[in-house]
């Protein structure tokens, strides 16, 4: 029987192999989506995350080492081979059909460009440039595009969208900070030699707008961000380049769809909701606004806005910090404030009130229930990943906490809005520490 390793350098292991192959996969004869030249190849499982890959007749046995669901794209690594190292990684466009085999060493597929950039080491070694590489771009129906020299960790030159070849001229005088799409990146400069401000660039390396901002907040899907810049908010039309001030000072955080923004005002700031284009969705009139699990409702908050951290809220809260029950190792939870002075209650998007602003604490705890509270001390604090910390080869995440502790809690029925005492010790954000089962119309935690 023919060694392992003899039969993989026959079959991957020339020159002359590589380029009859890239011949056949190149995207000037393979034009035609619909009448592909070339061969795709299938692998069969065998268990967990190990396959079988029949090529021209011998079998090779192959490990999972990459999976990019959004694309359905895999790469494989032949990991039992001693014949090269260079050569033991290939992809799968999709989970059983192989199209890459494996002439290379490593591969990256950038999916916002549609490109798959694979290496081998260069023909000469580069004294200036000891790790450049040998690079070979193929586009996600494995098409080979072109090859050139260079790192694997640069950012692609090209992005292959809709069977056209787009360049990429990304400007070296700006930090990348974030690539949105093939043609819209978040890059950064320094000013005043600790003050970094923020852009974004189309592929052309052109700004899309000529100024430069503290905050960027992107919304691909409909082709706008929103913009902070010395007290003014901006609203940006990225397929349009066109810039439009807002009327607000400043914004707080968002999600997928909407922004937190705020107006200051000579006593107190306001804040409000706003989609991406700009749109006011709910009025900058309140003291505090936060997003819920409904999304179409919000919780709103009347009254003095502020954490106040002093002796004697840190006395009250070491008394309450050995029932404090997390996800994290906690060695130590810091507190930055409680709440003192206000009521919160739920909204919708018309500015009706779902849910009275009439509570101490309110919490959108789960798709049945709101819990309420009358009469607790609520806390904000801070901890850390102790197992991280004591690692370091872990990141430390510092996590933000609420503890609410004392009063009275209510259930609040989200469909029938009835209201039901309930005993809950401890509430932290969404944990309930010692409290009996929520019992409301039949429903149990």
């Amino acid at each position: 029987m023919e060694n392992i390793d003899e039969m993989f350098k026959n079959d991957f292991g020339t020159l002359e192999k590589l380029n009859e192959y890239l011949n056949l996969n190149s995207l000037e004869n393979n034009l035609d989506l619909d009448n592909l030249k070339y061969k795709i190849y299938s692998i069969s499982p065998i268990k967990d995350s190990k396959y079988l890959f029949n090529y021209n007749g011998n079998e090779y046995e192959i490990s999972q080492s990459d999976y990019y669901e959004d694309r359905v794209f895999y790469t494989f690594s032949f990991y039992r081979y001693t014949f090269s190292s260079r050569n033991n990684l290939f992809a799968s466009i999709k989970s059983n059909k192989v199209a890459i085999l494996p002439f290379f060493e490593n591969i990256i597929f950038h999916e916002k460009f549609n490109t798959i950039i694979c290496s081998r080491p260069p023909d000469q070694i580069n004294l200036n440039n000891l790790n450049a590489k040998k690079l070979y771009y193929f586009d996600i129906h494995s098409r080979f595009i072109k090859e050139e020299i260079g790192l694997l960790t640069d950012l692609p030159n090209i992005a292959m969208i809709e069977n056209e070849i787009i360049p990429i001229s990304f400007n070296r005088n700006y930090y990348l900070e974030n690539i949105h799409d093939y043609n819209l990146f978040e890059v950064s400069k320094r000013i005043d030699d600790d003050i970094d401000v923020y852009s974004l660039i189309d592929n052309n390396g052109i700004l899309y707008s000529e100024d430069f901002y503290n905050t960027i907040v992107v919304n691909k899907e409909n082709d706008n961000a929103i913009l902070q810049k010395d007290g003014f908010i901006f609203n940006l039309n990225i397929k349009n380049r066109t810039t439009k001030r807002l009327p607000y000072n400043g914004l707080s955080d968002y999600n997928d769809n909407l922004i937190k923004v705020i107006i200051n005002n000579s006593d107190s700031d306001k804040y409000g909701i706003i989609d991406f284009s700009g749109n006011e969705v709910i009025k900058a009139i309140f003291d505090f606004i936060d997003f819920n699990l409904e999304k179409d409702k919000f919780k709103v908050f009347n009254g003095a806005y502020e954490w106040v951290s002093n002796k004697e809220f840190r006395n009250e809260f070491e008394t309450i910090k050995e029932k404090i029950k997390n996800p994290y190792s906690i060695r130590e939870a810091y507190l930055e404030g409680k709440l003192l002075n206000g009521k919160w209650g739920i909204i919708n998007s018309d500015l009706e009130h779902i849910i009275p602003v009439e509570y101490d604490w309110i919490e959108d705890y789960n798709q049945d229930l709101y819990l309420a509270n009358i009469g607790s001390s609520i806390y904000k604090y801070a901890s850390f990943d102790l197992e991280a910390a004591e690692n370091f080869d872990k990141e430390i995440s510092i996590h933000d906490q609420i503890a609410v502790f004392g009063g009275k809690w209510f259930a609040i029925n989200k469909k029938t809005l009835q209201t039901e005492e309930t005993k809950i010790e401890l509430f932290l954000g969404g944990e309930l520490l010692n409290g009996t089962p929520l019992k409301l119309s039949g429903y149990y935690d």
